[in-house]
């Protein structure tokens, strides 16, 4: 009625309101820090892990492509992370988690019987390389120090095809951007 009145309006008009979703103006919109992606993906501590892990490791989300994400669980060399090989293991399945390897076999730390912590496995092979458990595209922007290490990719069960069928990929990618770079320089 009020809008009505100065808006001189007729008082039998209806209000037109939106429901719509509006963003939220830039002045009121929340301060959000812009940290590192390896940063905000540095995993500071495990619950439940048993011992002090003298690795770093982190995990997030890598883009795949715009809109979709893998998630990724990067564990550093214990050994010498700057010249030590780097592995991306791929599970089989398909749509096994890699996790299974990283928590069972090869990864840093197992669970304990008592299912809630974690001991260290001391034949992991982050001992002498460091490892990526399912993510690969996004990685090097955002571990550039990483991306003149020998790559190795491996896995098991279902991951006979995988291994073959991205390696396969990474070679034709590789043997297309020297071309296009030498074309270039």
């Amino acid at each position: 009625m009020i809008y009505n009145f100065v808006n001189k309006l007729d008082y039998s008009t209806n209000l037109t309101l939106s429901l719509t979703r509006q963003p939220l103006l830039p002045m009121y919109a929340p301060v959000v820090p812009t940290v590192p992606r390896m940063k905000a993906d540095k995993i500071g501590e495990l619950p439940g892990l048993t011992f002090k892990p003298n690795f770093h490791h982190h995990a997030g989300y890598l883009r795949a492509s715009p809109g979709n994400y893998l998630h990724y669980w990067f564990v550093e060399s214990q050994n010498n992370p700057q010249t030590d090989p780097l592995v991306l293991w791929l599970t089989g399945g398909p749509g096994c988690s890699s996790l299974g390897a990283l928590l069972t076999e090869n990864g840093p730390f197992h669970p304990n019987p008592d299912g809630s912590t974690l001991f260290e496995n001391v034949y992991s092979w982050n001992k002498t390389a460091s490892d990526i458990y399912l993510a690969l595209k996004d990685f090097f922007t955002v571990y550039p120090q990483f991306s003149t290490n020998d790559f190795i990719v491996t896995g098991e069960s279902y991951g006979g095809v995988y291994v073959p069928t991205l390696t396969r990929l990474l070679i034709q990618k590789i043997q297309v951007w020297s071309t296009i770079l030498d074309l270039l320089f």
